[in-house]
């Protein structure tokens, strides 16, 4: 298939050097980690102060992002979600694995979980991409996965909503389907955007409902 239809690169559109997965070089070399100054969510912050911290109280312990959300990485995270390439997941997990060595507080953080999709949207997309970067994520730092939060109602896209439209939206959405598995553990939850937050709020949430001792959030880029 490769020699009729030559591997292009997902941002620019450049045919792929032997080699080469999903990115050209260039490309490849634009992306960036996302070192934010917060300690609590891992945006950056404006004269010393955190926008969403002001506007959110999260129960996570803390969040990362891997990746900042600049060319390349909008190309890829689109074409993760909405062009079929679930391949791209293991790419972002692998990716998010390397930075994770730059946070050591992970280190403590024995159980990866995915942000889980209502069951119609799994089906529409084929596949919960969250769940692709987390396994992959997962094996490379040598720590157990564990597919435990379920979406108990259908919510809207959170891509369409403002923020306080966000909180209402997902609040009481998720639950942990076995709560012996998680109690007592401390939990990396994996999600592929950071925009407001307000998801792996709700989902830690639920996890500490559950009996989970620790929640950090860990996602490939932040918007």
């Amino acid at each position: 298939l490769d020699l009729m239809i030559p591997p292009a690169c997902v941002s620019c559109n450049q045919k792929l050097a032997e080699g080469d997965r999903y990115l050209c070089q260039d490309c490849d070399s634009r992306v960036r980690s996302a070192h934010g100054e917060c300690p609590k969510c891992g945006s950056r912050m404006d004269d010393g102060s955190c926008k969403h911290c002001r506007d959110m109280d999260y129960c996570f312990d803390f969040c990362r992002s891997a990746m900042d959300y600049r060319a390349p990485m909008p190309d890829l995270i689109h074409a993760l979600k909405y062009r079929g390439m679930a391949t791209l997941g293991t790419y972002l997990g692998t990716k998010m694995a390397d930075y994770a060595k730059d946070y050591s507080a992970f280190d403590a953080y024995s159980l990866v979980v995915p942000v889980p999709l209502h069951p119609v949207r799994k089906r529409e997309r084929g596949y919960n991409q969250s769940a692709i970067i987390a396994q992959k994520l997962a094996r490379d730092l040598g720590k157990s996965y564990l597919d435990c939060v379920q979406r108990k109602r259908y919510t809207r896209s959170q891509t369409t909503l403002e923020r306080k439209a966000r909180l209402s939206n997902l609040s009481g959405a998720f639950r942990v389907k076995d709560k012996s598995a998680v109690k007592g553990k401390c939990v990396i939850l994996v999600d592929d955007v950071f925009t407001t937050g307000s998801t792996l709020n709700e989902v830690s949430r639920a996890l500490y409902e559950a009996g989970a001792d620790k929640v950090a959030g860990y996602t490939a880029t932040r918007a």
